[in-house]
């Protein structure tokens, strides 16, 4: 779609630099054209869709087969911008070793965007795997894979932190008023032979394989959380090394706030005096390994997600400054039965004309 729409942009360029010849001609010929200002302005346009053009192609695709991890890091300073995902099938190459691929329309496409999102979005690194207990099965029988198109982009306006803890110590970890953590890498595990030395160092190459997601399901847009550097948390990467944990994360002020509780809890979305709720979206079911789940081994099926909950969430809050109401199955249905669930609810605060 992109190649056709290059090149009805081009036509359209040759065309118009050839009335633009004719004119200058008309014009030095002594002739007036009263429209010229009109045709300029469609030139205009032109010029801007060839720019949004050019940055809705920013950013490169990667995919992996079922089963396979794919993970995504950006260097020191960046972060991952999660730009485009689906799962499924969209094309006859991709994984194409593999038997039984001939069904090239199978894709889930939003929920899936929303899952990698939770992921991977403002982080330095993430992994994610490919897999029907991640996005659900939008075609069985088939072979699927994850396909996820990112950038790696500066971190703007935002405060960058960095603690450091030594195991089973504790700590808290806070920003601003009007500003929400986002937690971007962390470490749980051993790396170097001088942080938190001096016994006990036999593994220097050590990290726990989940430690991004769990503190991320903890922190990530709370104005402040708790840390604790200890296995019971992580799990044991390295048996016999002494470890150390190493947070990173940032302080984001952002117009979009964010609310989250589990299933059954009770959520409550706020505005400030004189302002009024806009729902930007909801969710609710599963897309994340470690919400609402207090341990270091993953809640694997994270592949349901209720329909239509935006509209729902609004009923209740749009246009209002305070709305409180249960994260349940009798609000919301059950996508997974006997599963934990959570709602996760995205809105902005406007003022009130």
């Amino acid at each position: 779609m992109a190649s056709c729409l290059v090149l009805q942009i081009f036509l359209a360029f040759l065309q118009w630099n050839i009335f633009f010849r004719d004119v200058r001609g008309l014009a030095e010929a002594g002739f007036v054209y009263e429209e010229l200002s009109s045709i300029s302005e469609d030139f205009k346009e032109v010029q801007r869709g060839m720019n949004q053009l050019e940055l809705k192609t920013e950013g490169k695709w990667e995919a992996v087969c079922d089963k396979e991890n794919l993970s995504i890091s950006c260097g020191a300073g960046d972060v991952i911008n999660i730009m485009d995902a689906y799962y499924g099938r969209n094309d006859r190459t991709t994984c194409a070793s593999y038997p039984n691929f001939n069904n090239l329309k199978c894709m889930i496409h939003w929920d899936a965007l929303y899952r990698v999102k939770q992921r991977c979005h403002n982080k330095r690194r993430c992994s994610i795997k490919s897999s029907t207990d991640e996005f659900g099965d939008p075609c069985p029988d088939f072979i699927k894979y994850l396909a996820v198109k990112y950038a790696c982009e500066p971190v703007r306006s935002a405060i960058r932190e960095s603690v450091t803890m030594c195991k089973s110590k504790t700590q808290q970890i806070q920003c601003q008023k009007g500003k929400s953590i986002m937690i971007t890498d962390v470490l749980y595990g051993r790396m170097d032979n001088t942080t938190c030395c001096c016994q006990l160092m036999n593994d220097t190459n050590c990290r726990a394989n989940n430690g991004l997601d769990i503190v991320s399901s903890r922190c990530d847009f709370k104005e402040s959380c708790n840390l604790e550097a200890s296995n019971y948390v992580f799990g044991d990467p390295c048996f016999g090394t002494i470890k150390y944990l190493t947070v990173e994360y940032l302080c984001l002020q952002d117009k979009v706030q964010h609310v989250r509780n589990c299933e059954g809890m009770e959520i409550q979305v706020r505005c400030e005096e004189n302002t009024f709720i806009d729902v930007i979206n909801a969710h609710y079911g599963r897309a994340h390994p470690f919400v609402c789940l207090n341990s270091s081994i993953p809640f694997l099926k994270q592949g349901c997600t209720s329909t239509d909950i935006k509209s729902s969430v609004k009923e209740r809050c749009q246009g209002k400054s305070w709305c409180s109401f249960l994260a349940s199955n009798d609000n919301f249905g059950d996508p997974c039965f006997g599963y934990k669930k959570y709602l996760d609810v995205h809105y902005s605060c406007n003022h009130i004309l």
